[in-house]
């Protein structure tokens, strides 16, 4: 019924052991490396992963932010001014249709400036709140009708806008972007 298992047993050379009598020894490798085999494709995997690792952290340093704490600071988001319009860009806002899907309005809001573009550049985190939390709140309403929610959101936006920088201060405001997906 049960059967002995035959086991192989390595045959190591140990230093000082002698071979036994009637086997012949594997004849030794003549490159001089002491036995080894080498392993040339291993040896070309090594060299591109730590070039690859190299160039990885290359590019991160260049194109990213940099090592923590480098003391770079980084300018306010996406903002240009030019004349009398402030120009916010890259907003990204996840929105909850009645149906409780989500959708993601992307747009850049542009500000035309009765006076007082300089106060605006100043408080460009600020405007970008305040248009950011207006779009969030407008909820599934923008998701309705298109054009009429288009209207009351910059209605909505040019309020929120005047409110920080100063009744009276935002002329127009425009979608230069507006795209729901």
């Amino acid at each position: 019924m049960a059967e002995k298992a035959e086991l192989d047993i390595l045959e190591i050379d140990l230093p000082g052991k002698e071979e036994p009598q009637g086997e012949e020894a594997p004849p030794e490798d003549e490159s001089g490396s002491g036995g080894e085999k080498k392993h040339p494709f291993r040896v070309a995997a090594l060299v591109l992963l730590v070039l690859v690792v190299c160039a990885a952290a290359l590019a991160w340093l260049y194109f990213g932010d940099g090592p923590v704490g480098s003391g770079a600071k980084k300018p306010p988001p996406a903002a240009t001014s030019e004349g009398n319009f402030v120009s916010l860009e890259k907003f990204a806002v996840n929105i909850k249709d009645d149906k409780g899907n989500y959708r993601v309005l992307v747009c850049d809001v542009t500000l035309e400036l009765n006076s007082g573009g300089d106060t605006a550049r100043e408080k460009i985190l600020d405007l970008r709140k305040a248009v950011y939390r207006t779009i969030r709140s407008s909820g599934s309403t923008v998701l309705q009708d298109l054009l009429k929610a288009r209207r009351q959101l910059l209605k909505d936006i040019e309020k929120e806008a005047n409110g920080v920088l100063g009744e009276g201060a935002v002329r127009q405001v425009y979608f230069t972007k507006y795209t729901l997906l």
